[in-house]
């Protein structure tokens, strides 16, 4: 709203009390322009901080060199990498980030289906956990912790802004009708799916990295 439509332009000149009033509305006004600016200066920082990690990363070969993504501590960034990268391409950044205690459910989420997680449950490997592939003890490790573990605290992220839908339980229904009472290679990773996963969405990078940029940085 422009705040000159609030000034009473016809005494503003001659009475100090409406004097006073019309500066309380400019200093209100202002106030509320400054704290926009600090919001959009301080996600703009943000935005530049992950752009120079992608960077980084990019000058390390990817995320083959955890040491950058670990000083970070960023699980909004781990968030962008898991969405954006190949798993067949990063085992090491999977089984890393899948570990980390500020990993959000959103993002492990994401993981479990993209490596094909339910998948697992309907064919699940036979042998000891040293004979199964990347993909099923990744798998594994996830549905241990949602099941045996702290089942992923951090819940701030949105899982349809990497194209899955928010609600996974027919998912989770499908794994159970599959396994019934059996002993499957993994816990049903019920804590993880059994709610709608919903939440903010990430910074977008699409002002200062096209989506080439980030699959190429990583």
């Amino acid at each position: 709203m422009n705040f000159f439509k609030k000034l009473d332009r016809t005494q503003i000149a001659c009475d100090p009390v409406v004097w006073t009033q019309n500066e309380q509305v400019v200093w209100k006004y202002l106030g509320q322009h400054l704290l926009r600016i600090l919001k959009y200066t301080r996600k703009k920082f943000a935005t530049k901080r992950r752009r120079k990690a992608f960077v980084s990363a990019s000058e390390a070969k990817g995320v083959r060199d955890l040491a950058w993504l670990s000083a970070s501590r960023d699980p909004d960034l781990w968030r962008l990498i898991a969405a954006h990268a190949n798993p067949d391409l990063l085992e090491k950044f999977v089984g890393w980030v899948i570990q980390q205690p500020e990993c959000d459910r959103a993002t492990v989420a994401y993981l479990f289906l993209k490596l094909g997680g339910p998948s697992c449950f309907l064919n699940p490997p036979s042998g000891s956990n040293s004979s199964w592939s990347f993909i099923e003890q990744a798998v594994a490790r996830i549905c241990n912790r949602s099941e045996k573990g702290d089942g992923f605290p951090r819940r701030e992220l949105t899982l349809s802004e990497c194209g899955k839908k928010d609600d996974q339980r027919d998912v989770l229904l499908k794994i159970r009708a599959r396994t019934g009472s059996a002993e499957s290679f993994a816990p049903v990773p019920v804590r993880l799916l059994g709610e709608v996963i919903e939440g903010r969405a990430t910074d977008s990078l699409d002002d200062v990295l096209g989506e080439g940029d980030i699959v190429d940085a990583i």
